[in-house]
Parts: C-alpha cells; sequence; structure tokens
C-alpha cells in the first residue's frame, strides 16, 4: 500500500464504492506518513527471544507428539474405543477423552454412570428448570464437569459437518432465532444420550439408522431429511 500512487489509492476507493470520497486523500497521507524505524538493539534483542522461543515450541512438539502416540496405542487395546470411533464428528482428540469419562463397561465391575441423564447432567448439557407457581425458569447448568462440557460443545459443532440429523437440528433451531451456544449445548445433550447408548451396547453408531427413529417419532426438524 505504501508503494501506491494517489491515483492508484483513490481508484480502489472508487471501485469499491466508497461512501466517504473526501476522506481519500487523508488516508493516504496517513498509509504514507513516515513511521518510527525500532531500535537496533531492540531489533536484535527481539530476533534472539523468538528464535529461543522456536526452540523451546520444537521440544514442545515432540513430547507432544510422544503423549499422542502412547495415547493411541493405548486406545487400540480399549475394547470401549472401538465403537466409540464410529460416530460422527469425533476426532482423535474427542474419543480418548469420552474414553476417559465413560470409564470401562465390564459386567463385574461397577459402572461409572447408571443412566444417560447422568452423563448429560455432569457435562453440563441439560439446563436447569426452577418453576414457582405460574413462572418458569430455565438456567444454564454451572455445576458440572467443565473440561466434559467442553468436550461435547466441541463435537456438537464438529459434528454439524458430519451428521445430516445434526446439520437440521441446528438449522432449524437457528431459524426459530435461538443463540448459537444454546443451540450446541442442546444438540451436546443428544449425543450425550447417544454415546452412552453406543458405549453400554458396544454396537457401532449408525446414522441412517437413528434417522429413521427420528422420523418415527415425527421429529418435525427431521422429517425433511
Amino acid at each position: 500500500m505504501r508503494q501506491t500512487d494517489r491515483s492508484a489509492f483513490a481508484a480502489f476507493f472508487r471501485a469499491q464504492h466508497s461512501t466517504h470520497p473526501q476522506r481519500v486523500d487523508t488516508l493516504y497521507e496517513r498509509t504514507h506518513a513516515p513511521t518510527p524505524e525500532a531500535d537496533p538493539v531492540v531489533v536484535q534483542a527481539a530476533k534472539m527471544r523468538l528464535a529461543a522461543l522456536v526452540a523451546q515450541l520444537a521440544v514442545v512438539r515432540t513430547h507432544q507428539g510422544t503423549y499422542e502416540h502412547t495415547i493411541q496405542t493405548i486406545l487400540e487395546e480399549v475394547p470401549e474405543a472401538q465403537p466409540l470411533a464410529t460416530l460422527p464428528g469425533i476426532d482423535k482428540r474427542l474419543v480418548p477423552e469420552l474414553v476417559a469419562a465413560l470409564g470401562p463397561n465390564r459386567p463385574e465391575e461397577p459402572k461409572r454412570f447408571a443412566a444417560a441423564s447422568d452423563l448429560v447432567k455432569l457435562s453440563g448439557c441439560a439446563p436447569i428448570t426452577r418453576a414457582s407457581g405460574k413462572r418458569r425458569t430455565v438456567l444454564w447448568r454451572r455445576a458440572c464437569d467443565k473440561r466434559l462440557r467442553r468436550t461435547f460443545y466441541d463435537w456438537a459443532m464438529a459434528s454439524l459437518s458430519w451428521s445430516r440429523w445434526a446439520r437440521a437440528y441446528y438449522d432449524h433451531h437457528k431459524a426459530q432465532h435461538q443463540a448459537h451456544a444454546t443451540i450446541l449445548r442442546g444438540l451436546g445433550q443428544k449425543w450425550a444420550k447417544i454415546v452412552y447408548a453406543v458405549w453400554s451396547s458396544g454396537d457401532a453408531y449408525d446414522e441412517a439408522r437413528h434417522i429413521e427413529q427420528l422420523k418415527r417419532h415425527e421429529v418435525v426438524w427431521a422429517l425433511s431429511l
């Protein structure tokens, strides 16, 4: 921009249909005004600091790769991880988080969650409803596992690109002028119930089967799928 002459500078604003042509000359003068130069000592110190930070980042990345490889190796030996990996929108980060949150599913051992509703509440996906007389208030659930809440929020967001019914759910509620975060929490609640069913049964997730169930129950936002 600093190498542009005045005529080319003005032509750019005309091409963009600028509504303030009287400000073009002022803007040109500002963009071509002399700028202060940094002290050479400051520049040299900044370059040295940047080099040190890059070197540290390289070490961190090496250790991160070791962690990720170890996690994937462990997951291959965890039977609960295989059906969860079939869920849409799940990546290599979310599968370990869900496996760790749900725990083992062995007949002879007690389960971490007795029902899907327990997972929904712990993850913060389910709101709190308070009623008094004719007054009814729906509140965001703050007492929950914050990390697990973020897991379901991220998953709900990612599933919009991988699940037809998730996208239909989002678009329907967005058309009802609901807030983005509210819709994702509601979608996360539905995914929490599904992931509990997949974890409990050990069966792979079937998108087509789930859509058919939604249609069978005449869910409004799923009828067009």
